[in-house]
């Protein structure tokens, strides 16, 4: 991924480059005790504050690709999942915030227990988010449009995962649905 640091802006081949290796030549070669591994020190990646925008999608995308091929969400990762993922949704950069919608999709996908509270957070923040909009001026509005727009992205990805879950959507999504309506 170091390959990746150099250019501010996404090179796309560079990028399909560097995910192809780390998928088959890295993560395909893993045994699945590695994988949980790998999955905590690709958290600690999208952690470090000098990552730039590419290294991030490399991460979020491997990620996603740990996690489908574990088929659940390891203990350890989950102690940095607000820091990573979570965070990565209000990132300055759309193809990252969208990447970081995608994990969360696969996250749903591998522990459906988890959609339920990852759409009320959504769902809360994306109203706090909507609120905010309102008042700001200036480079926090920027800031507050873009954690609006990671938001919405999470909840349109968690949306269409909905069919594939057990039980479907929450409840709580429809709810909060109406209460927007009437809050308009």
């Amino acid at each position: 991924m170091e390959m990746l640091r150099p250019d501010t802006s996404v090179d796309a081949h560079a990028l399909a480059c560097i995910l192809y290796i780390l998928r088959v030549g890295v993560t395909d070669q893993m045994t699945e005790p590695t994988q949980r591994g790998f999955l905590v020190f690709l958290g600690k990646q999208l952690e470090s504050s000098d990552v730039t925008p590419s290294m991030k999608i490399a991460a979020l995308r491997t990620l996603s690709y740990t996690l489908k091929t574990l088929g659940e969400v390891p203990l350890e990762f989950k102690e940095l999942f607000d820091s990573t993922i979570v965070a990565a949704v209000s990132h300055s950069s759309q193809l990252v915030r969208i990447e970081a919608a995608l994990a969360l999709r696969v996250l749903a996908e591998v522990d459906p227990t988890c959609v339920g509270g990852l759409i009320s957070y959504v769902v809360t923040t994306l109203s706090a988010s909507r609120d905010n909009v309102s008042f700001e001026k200036g480079s926090n509005l920027k800031i507050e449009l873009d954690s609006l727009n990671g938001q919405t992205t999470v909840l349109a990805a968690l949306v269409s995962i909905s069919p594939k879950l057990p039980l479907g959507y929450p409840a709580r999504l429809h709810l909060k649905k109406q209460e927007s309506m009437r809050a308009r």
